[in-house]
């Protein structure tokens, strides 16, 4: 992951507001943008948490899945919650 992106990401996340369309449309931006990167586990988990700040859950659960550490307590916490939702 670039730093660039890693910035991006703060930035973004810092400043989401669902409730104002501008900010949800560079969220959206940011998504592309993401999704053009190289594929590591970091770039995806950022995706996923970009995912769940649009409400894009069943493709933050698909993407999630895929690089989910089972041994990993909170990775185990946050499954139990996406399947909560999708239910």
């Amino acid at each position: 992951m670039t730093t660039s992106i890693l910035e991006e990401w703060h930035e973004q996340r810092k400043n989401f507001n669902p409730s104002n369309p501008d900010r949800i449309n560079q969220m959206h931006e940011f998504k592309e943008k993401l999704k053009l990167e190289e594929q590591t586990e970091e770039n995806l988990r950022i995706l996923v948490d970009v995912y769940c700040m649009l409400r894009m859950y069943a493709d933050a659960y698909k993407i999630f899945t895929s690089v989910m550490d089972l041994g990993n307590k909170k990775d185990r916490k946050k499954t139990r919650i996406n399947k909560i939702l999708h239910r």
